[in-house]
C-alpha cells in the first residue's frame, strides 16, 4: 500500500513531516510512546490539523489548563515550619490552588482572642507559598495556644490550625531568675506557675543611662487558668526629706560638673606644669621643700566653680603632720580656739584616712611629685566655703591643681576647702560633721590627682559622688562594728552607734541609709545616675548602693583593686560604661541584678540561685527596719513600693527614670499561667509602642 505524500503545513516543524492525522489512531499513540522511550531524543510532533490527540500523553512544554476546565481546588497539603509559630518566624505552605502572583492572595493569623494578624507572602506558585510572619510588634499580647492559619485567593479561602507563641514563656523552680534583656522579649511575658502555684517578683527597667531621661508605661496583666486573686498591696511611695541636705548635694553636684569642663578646658595638668618646671619635676632630688611652721600666716584664693573668681582669705598654720597641713582662715569665728580639734583631724587623716585612701581607691598626692609638692595634701578650713556655696560641707577645685602659668589664681596645691564652724555651732557638733567630709574630699582630691597624672578622663560627677561615699564606708570601717567587706551588716551592729553615739566615731554611714531609703520609696522618679530635680539628693545614696554592689560580685577576691581601677580611670571609660567593662557584664544585666538584689535582699524564705540578686556587705531589710523603729513617722520598713499584677488589671508608671527600675510581683494559682503586656505611654489603652530602652527582669520567689 502506498501513502500520498501530503504538502507541508506551514507549521510543521523544519524538516520533520507531520503525521498524517488519518493514522492518529490509538495504536499509532501506543507505537509512539515506544519510540519516546527508546528514543528519547527525538522529537515529535503533535498532531496536525485538529485531528484527535493522544489522550494522557504530554508532549513538550506544559501549556494553561484549557479554557472551561476546572481549576486545582484551594488545599494546604503540608506546611513547613516550627512546630510552634512565632513572630517573625518563616515558613512554606504546600498545597494546591494558589496564584502564581504573591500580591494575588492574602496569608493571616487568627489568634485565640479574635485578632488578626497579616503577614508577608514573599514567594508564590501554584502549588507553595513562602511566608513570613511579622515582628512582635504586629501581635497582641497573646497566651502561647491554638490560631487559625488562612489562606485566601479570590473567592477561595481554607484555614489549618497552627500553635502560636507569642510571649516569652518564663516557668522557673524557686530562686531562679530570668533577664530577659533583649528589646524583644520584655513587651509581652506569659509567667507559668507549677502544681505548687508562685509567685514571681519582676523588675520594668529602663535601661538608657541618661539622668534626665524618662519613660511612661502601661503593665496590663491578664490571669489564664486561674490566678489567684490579690495578696500584696502595692507599698505606697515615701517622699524624700532632707532638704538641706539636698541644697548641698546638687550644689557639690554642679560643682563637679564645672570641674570636668575647667579641666577639659586647661588640657593636660601634667604638660602645663612641665613647662613650668622642665624635665625635673619628677627626680626626688627637686622635691627638697620646708616644711611649714605651725602659726605661720599664709595667703590662698577660695576657688569655688570659676578659676579666675577667688575670695582671698588669710589663714594660719595650725597643724603640720605626715600627710597633711591645715590651714585655719584668721577670720573664722573660733579661730585660734579650736587646735586641739584641728589637730586631731589632722592625725586621723594621717593615721587612719590616708593610708585606707591609697590602699583602696588612689593615692591623693599622685600628681604631689609633678606638683613639686611637700607629700602633704591641705585642708583650708574657712567661712568662706558658706559664703560662695552656702549648706555645703567642703568642695576641691581642679584650679588649684595647674600651675598659675594656667590659672592665675591657683594655690598650686593639692588641696581642698571645708566650712568653719558657725558662730553658734559646738565645736564637737562640728568635728562630729566634718571628720567624714574630710575623707569624702580627700577621695575627691585622689580622683583628680590620679587621672590628671594619668590623661584619664574626668569621672562623671554621680560616679565621682558615688566613690566618695564608698570612702566613708572604708571610713566608717576602721571603728569597731563598722562594718566588712561582705560581712552582711546590720542596724544594730552598723548603723545604730553612730546614730547614739555610742562611742566617739562620726557620722560616715548615717549619710547612706537614709537617703538610700528615700531612693527606694521613689524609685521609679530617681536615678543613680544624677539628680531628678532641685531637691533630690538620693543619687549620692543609689550611685553608692550601685558601686558597693558591684565590688561585692565583682570584685573577685580583690575588693581595692576593682576600687582603685574604677576611681583611676584604667578602664578608659566613665559611667555606667566604666562599670560594664570593669565586671564584665553588660550595663542593663546589672541594672537588672542590682535592681532585684534592693529588693530581694535578705528576704526571708528566699535563697537566690544566683548570687548577685543579693547585697553581700550589708543587711538591706534590717537597716531598713532599724529606721523605721527610729523614726516610724518619716521612715517604712519596706520603702520599696511594689505594683500588685495578680489576677487581671492594669497599671501604669507614669514616670520612669533612665537607669532604674520598677517593681511588680504576681502570684500564680497551681497551673495556671498570667500574661503581662507592657506598653508605652500611661493611658489605659495601652496602645503605645514600648519604648525600646525598656527590659524586664523575673525571679520566681516562692
Amino acid at each position: 500500500m502506498s501513502i500520498r505524500r501530503q504538502p507541508r503545513s506551514a507549521t510543521q516543524s523544519f524538516g520533520v513531516s507531520a503525521i498524517p492525522s488519518t493514522v492518529c489512531a490509538s495504536a499509532i499513540t501506543r507505537a509512539l510512546r515506544v519510540i519516546a522511550l527508546a528514543c528519547p531524543l527525538l522529537v515529535l510532533p503533535a498532531c496536525r490539523g485538529g485531528d484527535a490527540t493522544a489522550p494522557g500523553v504530554t508532549v513538550g512544554t506544559p501549556t494553561a489548563t484549557p479554557a472551561g476546565a476546572p481549576a486545582a481546588p484551594l488545599a494546604i497539603t503540608r506546611l513547613l515550619a516550627p512546630d510552634t509559630l512565632r513572630p517573625g518566624a518563616v515558613l512554606a505552605i504546600e498545597g494546591t490552588g494558589f496564584a502564581a502572583a504573591a500580591h494575588a492572595q492574602t496569608v493571616q493569623l487568627r489568634s485565640a482572642d479574635g485578632a488578626v494578624i497579616p503577614t508577608i507572602v514573599e514567594i508564590a506558585t501554584p502549588t507553595r507559598l513562602d511566608v513570613r510572619l511579622p515582628s512582635a510588634a504586629a501581635f497582641p499580647c497573646v497566651a502561647t495556644g491554638s490560631a487559625q492559619l488562612e489562606v485566601s485567593t479570590g473567592a477561595a479561602s481554607i484555614t489549618r490550625g497552627v500553635t502560636l507563641a507569642v510571649a516569652r514563656r518564663v516557668a522557673l523552680a524557686v530562686g531562679e531568675s530570668a533577664p530577659l534583656l533583649d528589646a524583644a522579649a520584655a513587651g509581652c511575658t506569659e509567667l507559668a506557675a507549677d502544681a505548687a502555684g508562685a509567685t514571681y517578683a519582676l523588675a520594668v527597667l529602663n535601661t538608657t543611662a541618661n539622668a534626665t531621661s524618662a519613660s511612661s508605661l502601661t503593665v496590663r496583666a491578664n490571669s489564664v487558668g486561674g490566678a489567684l486573686p490579690s495578696v500584696a498591696p502595692m507599698v505606697a511611695a515615701v517622699s524624700g526629706g532632707h532638704a538641706s541636705v539636698a541644697a548641698e548635694a546638687n550644689d557639690h553636684d554642679r560643682h563637679l560638673a564645672d570641674q570636668s569642663r575647667i579641666i577639659a578646658s586647661a588640657g593636660s595638668a601634667v604638660f602645663a606644669w612641665r613647662a613650668v618646671h622642665g624635665a625635673a619635676i619628677n627626680m626626688a632630688a627637686s622635691r627638697v621643700v620646708a616644711p611649714l611652721a605651725v602659726g605661720t600666716q599664709l595667703s590662698r584664693t577660695v576657688l569655688y566653680g570659676a578659676c579666675n573668681a577667688p575670695v582671698r582669705i588669710t589663714t594660719r598654720v595650725a597643724y603640720v603632720g605626715t600627710r597633711s597641713v591645715i590651714l585655719e582662715d584668721v577670720s573664722s569665728p573660733h579661730a585660734g580656739r579650736m587646735d586641739a580639734e584641728l589637730s586631731a583631724l589632722g592625725r586621723e587623716y594621717d593615721e587612719r584616712m590616708h593610708p585606707a585612701l591609697v590602699e583602696h581607691l588612689g593615692d591623693p598626692l599622685a600628681l604631689d611629685a609633678t606638683m613639686q609638692g611637700d607629700g602633704r595634701i591641705t585642708m583650708v578650713i574657712t567661712g568662706a566655703v558658706s559664703q560662695v556655696a552656702p549648706g555645703v560641707t567642703g568642695f576641691v577645685s581642679a584650679c588649684n591643681f595647674y600651675p598659675r602659668r594656667t590659672h592665675a589664681e591657683s594655690n598650686e596645691d593639692a588641696l581642698f576647702y571645708a566650712r568653719a564652724p558657725h558662730a553658734g555651732e559646738s565645736l564637737a557638733t562640728w568635728r562630729r560633721i566634718m571628720r567624714s567630709t574630710v575623707m569624702h574630699e580627700a577621695k575627691h582630691i585622689a580622683s583628680f590627682a590620679e587621672r590628671l597624672a594619668r590623661g584619664a578622663a574626668f569621672e562623671e560627677p554621680w560616679l565621682e559622688e558615688a566613690t566618695a561615699r564608698i570612702a566613708e564606708e572604708l571610713y566608717a570601717r576602721s571603728f569597731a562594728n563598722g562594718g566588712a567587706w561582705r560581712g552582711n551588716g546590720g542596724w544594730a551592729d552598723v548603723v545604730r552607734c553612730e546614730v547614739y553615739q555610742c562611742d566617739d566615731r562620726p557620722l560616715m554611714l548615717w549619710k547612706h541609709f537614709p537617703v538610700l531609703h528615700d531612693y527606694l520609696a521613689g524609685v521609679e522618679s530617681r536615678t543613680p545616675l544624677g539628680a531628678a530635680d532641685a531637691n533630690d539628693v538620693t543619687f549620692y545614696a543609689s550611685g553608692w548602693s550601685l558601686v558597693r554592689w558591684a565590688a561585692d560580685h565583682y570584685g573577685a577576691h580583690n575588693e581595692a583593686a576593682f576600687l582603685r581601677a574604677l576611681v583611676r580611670g584604667t578602664s578608659g571609660a566613665t559611667g555606667v560604661t566604666a562599670l560594664a567593662r570593669l565586671t564584665g557584664r553588660p550595663a542593663e544585666e546589672l541594672l537588672a541584678d542590682w535592681s532585684l538584689a534592693q529588693w530581694l535582699d535578705d528576704r526571708a524564705g528566699f535563697v537566690p540561685q544566683r548570687a548577685t540578686l543579693s547585697f553581700p556587705s550589708w543587711n538591706l531589710p534590717d537597716i531598713m527596719h532599724g529606721l523605721a523603729q527610729l523614726d516610724p513617722s518619716r521612715y517604712r520598713a519596706s520603702p520599696l513600693p511594689v505594683r500588685d499584677v495578680t489576677g487581671d488589671r492594669v497599671v501604669t508608671v507614669p514616670t520612669l527614670r533612665g537607669y532604674s527600675a520598677s517593681f511588680l510581683e504576681s502570684t500564680l494559682a497551681p497551673r495556671a499561667t498570667q500574661l503581662l503586656a507592657l506598653r508605652g505611654g500611661a493611658g489605659a489603652s495601652a496602645a503605645g509602642a514600648l519604648p525600646a530602652s525598656i527590659r524586664l527582669a523575673v525571679v520566681r520567689v516562692r
